[in-house]
């Protein structure tokens, strides 16, 4: 990996591919939804004017020009380690270099998707605290073998700082007995075996897919699908649908009814196949201080992060799966991505384990760490707040419903407010916190349907806080806090809501001693976010 390394062929292919895609797709999707038979090809052609053909053949042009460019940017694209550096040269017009330097990478990822796996190769991602880069096309052993070197070069270098820190009274050049400079020797040592933390086994895999949210996983997907057709053909396979079961059932209400509860059925079905698949042999490694996770059936994924970049632990659970006992543990990291969404900020080390083995490993993992469950803070008088304004909201679009169109609307809008209320109750019950003066450490319990998330940091990785409130909080003596610690571009933001103004102020005031910077803690006298 010291010399300049090129991309694997099937990049030419996968650039050709994308292209097909962005051009195509759409405008197979535009004569999916225009009325071909009343399409005369032949006279649009002649209807044509000379500017329009003049127009049509430059915008060819210009995307056989554009190709061409990007094929030439992937033959010209090289990659290698020098002087403590990883560099990524490309570029045709317009020459880009690139240098990571390997102290800062916070973890070297690869994916397997099915398309790339058939031609063995894989995809390559090197996140740092401020900036990173993907090689999208590499071959599989050229892509393990970067990411082996990558990590014993770095593990190197934080041995030999390790060593000059600890040398602090001794200088880096001595004068031996004969009156020569002697130099610090490097000694190479052997990269670090891994060592398996966690694997998840079948039972727990279809466990944890089935209380996962699988419903909503298969709904996004088919929603996501139907985005891309028209509204009339979306209508149509939904009229089939129905058509079916009101063939067979006379009674419209009740075969509707059992056509959305089939429905309901085979979606939950179906995404828990997907996620199954999606975190199929599932497993948690460490080596060093580097924590590495595989999964994947379809598309294999290997990903990493370094237990120094650490910015918080969260550990979820949902009240189904409290009831079952297990939890999934993930963590909070500075990159460079700008949203979650591009999985850079929060990393899942352990999706689905029972409670006693969690915090088993949480101790070996982060010994400076003290996570406990934090006391409830809400006070009985702000219990409403977490439900009131969608209760009112559910009761009268029931009314407006029973008055104008079902009569049966009543019996919906019971189950809805019921379910409000008990988790706007259930919410109050779990939000809380717990200031550990001792390991300089807060932990915040927020809250959503019926759910919780239980973060953890140090205070000096807290780099925001500000609070709300307004008149009729002020009059209960309530509030909101903001507490933003530091997680890549936007940051992780964690809210309590309506706790008690005095514990507003103990959290405030603890958060504030850590500040270095005051113009990161907001006034409290107005409103700073909503």
């Amino acid at each position: 990996m010291h010399e300049p390394q090129k991309l694997h062929p099937l990049a030419y292919l996968s650039s050709a591919l994308n292209f097909v895609k962005n051009m195509f797709i759409p405008v197979l999707l535009v004569i999916w939804n225009t009325n071909m038979s009343s399409l005369n090809f032949i006279e649009l052609v002649r209807n044509m004017s000379t500017m329009v053909m003049l127009i049509l053949s430059l915008v060819v042009i210009l995307i056989v020009v554009i190709s061409l460019i990007e094929m030439l940017n992937i033959y010209r694209t090289r990659f290698w380690i020098e002087d403590n550096k990883f560099h990524y040269h490309d570029g045709v017009l317009v020459k880009r270099e690139k240098e990571l330097n390997i102290r800062r990478i916070d973890s070297v990822d690869i994916s397997e998707p099915i398309y790339l796996r058939i031609f063995g190769a894989s995809r390559l991602k090197v996140t740092t605290p401020g900036e990173g880069l993907t090689i999208s096309v590499m071959k599989k052993t050229q892509a393990s073998e970067l990411q082996e070197t990558l990590y014993y070069e770095k593990e190197k270098l934080e041995a030999i700082d390790e060593e000059q820190a600890e040398s602090t009274n001794v200088i880096d050049e001595e004068v031996d007995e004969t009156g020569e400079v002697s130099s610090i020797v490097e000694t190479k040592s052997e990269p670090k075996e891994r060592e398996l933390l966690y694997a998840m086994t079948g039972r727990m895999l279809v466990l944890m897919a089935m209380t996962s949210g699988a419903l909503g996983t298969f709904l996004a997907i088919i929603l996501g699908i139907f985005g891309s057709f028209s509204g009339v053909f979306i209508e149509e396979i939904v009229e089939r649908y129905f058509d079916v079961f009101e063939n067979f059932i006379r009674v419209p209400v009740i075969a509707i009814s059992v056509a959305a509860i089939l429905f309901i059925i085979f979606a939950y079905v179906m995404g828990t196949i997907l996620l199954a698949v999606k975190y199929y042999d599932y497993k948690l490694y460490k080596r060093g201080d580097d924590l590495m996770v595989e999964y994947g059936l379809l598309e294999k994924k290997h990903q990493s992060v370094n237990i120094n970049r650490v910015q918080g632990i969260v550990i979820e659970d949902s009240i189904i799966r409290r009831i079952f006992g297990f939890y999934s543990l993930s963590v909070i990291i500075s990159s460079d991505a700008m949203s979650l969404s591009e999985g850079g900020n929060k990393i899942s080390l352990l999706p689905f384990v029972r409670r006693k083995q969690l915090y088993e490993i949480i101790h070996d993992i982060f010994p400076n760490y003290h996570m406990e469950v934090p006391p409830r803070k809400v006070p009985l008088r702000a219990y409403r707040r977490f439900f009131q304004i969608q209760a009112l909201v559910i009761v009268t679009a029931t009314i407006v419903v029973q008055i104008l169109y079902w009569e049966y609307t009543w019996i919906v809008g019971i189950l809805l407010f019921a379910a409000i209320t008990f988790a706007g109750i259930y919410s109050a019950r779990n939000t809380g916190y717990r200031i550990d003066e001792a390991h300089d450490e807060i932990n915040l319990m927020s809250t959503s349907f019926f759910s919780r998330s239980h973060y953890a940091m140090k205070r000096n990785r807290v780099i925001h806080v500000s609070t709300f409130t307004q008149p009729l909080l002020r009059f209960d003596k309530l509030a909101i806090i903001h507490v933003k610690m530091a997680a890549g571009l936007l940051g992780e933001k964690i809210t309590l809501r309506y706790l008690d103004i005095k514990d507003i102020d103990k959290i405030w005031h603890w958060i504030k001693r850590g500040m270095k910077h005051e113009a990161n803690i907001e006034t409290r006298d107005h409103a700073v976010e909503n």
